[in-house]
C-alpha cells in the first residue's frame, strides 16, 4: 500500500472516529452552565447541540452518551432521568459515562426505596450498584457506589449484605476520607443490627 493511499484511509477513519466538530466544545458548555447553576441556559445548549445531532447522525458512542447524561442531569423529570441514565449505562457500557449514570441510577432508586414510592426500588439499586463496583473498579465514582450499595440492602432489609457491603467498602481503599468515615457510620449501624 502506498503512503498516500494510507494516509488517505487513515483521514477517512479518523474522520468517522472524531466527533463532529464542536460537538464535544458545546457538551463541554452545558456542562460548565448546569456546574455554575445556570440550569436553563444549559438545557437550552443541549437542546440545540440535540437538534444539530439528531439520533441517525453519526456520533462517537462517547459524545452520545455525555449528551444522554447532561440530559439525565438536566430534566426535571425523574422517570425521564432514570429512563435515560439507564439508557447510558446499557447501551454504552464501555464509556467513561457509563460508571456514572449507575451511580445516579442507584441513588434515585434508593431514595425512591427510602421514601417508600416504589417497591423493589431498593433491589433495582443494589443491581446498579454492585455492577458499578464490580465492572468498574478504578473508577473515581467506586466509593460512592459503595456508600449508595450499603444503604440499599439496609433498605432492601438485607442487614447482613450491608454490612459485608460495608466491610468490602471500607478494606477496598477506594474511598476518601470523608466517605470511609461515612461507611463506619453505615457500618456499625448495619452490622449492629
Amino acid at each position: 500500500m502506498k503512503l498516500p493511499h494510507l494516509v488517505c484511509t487513515a483521514g477517512a477513519l479518523l474522520a468517522v472516529l472524531a466527533p463532529p466538530a464542536g460537538a464535544q466544545d458545546a457538551l463541554e458548555t452545558v456542562e460548565r452552565l448546569a456546574d455554575s447553576g445556570r440550569f436553563t441556559d444549559a438545557r437550552t445548549t443541549l437542546d440545540r447541540w440535540n437538534a444539530d445531532h439528531p439520533p441517525a447522525e453519526r456520533v462517537p458512542a462517547s459524545t452520545r452518551a455525555h449528551a444522554l447524561l447532561l440530559a439525565a442531569r438536566l430534566t426535571v423529570d425523574p422517570t425521564a432521568a432514570e429512563e435515560t441514565y439507564q439508557a447510558v449505562a446499557l447501551s454504552y457500557p464501555t464509556t467513561a459515562y457509563a460508571p456514572e449514570a449507575l451511580l445516579r441510577l442507584g441513588q434515585g432508586l434508593v431514595a425512591l426505596a427510602a421514601t417508600g414510592q416504589r417497591r423493589g426500588a431498593a433491589d433495582r439499586a443494589v443491581q446498579f450498584l454492585e455492577r458499578l463496583v464490580r465492572d468498574y473498579p478504578g473508577n473515581e465514582h467506586r466509593g460512592s457506589a459503595w456508600l449508595w450499595l450499603v444503604r440499599a440492602h439496609a433498605l432492601a432489609g438485607n442487614t447482613q449484605r450491608a454490612c459485608t457491603a460495608a466491610r468490602k467498602a471500607i478494606g477496598d481503599g477506594m474511598t476518601s476520607e470523608d466517605m470511609h468515615d461515612m461507611l463506619i457510620v453505615e457500618q456499625s449501624i448495619a452490622c449492629d443490627a
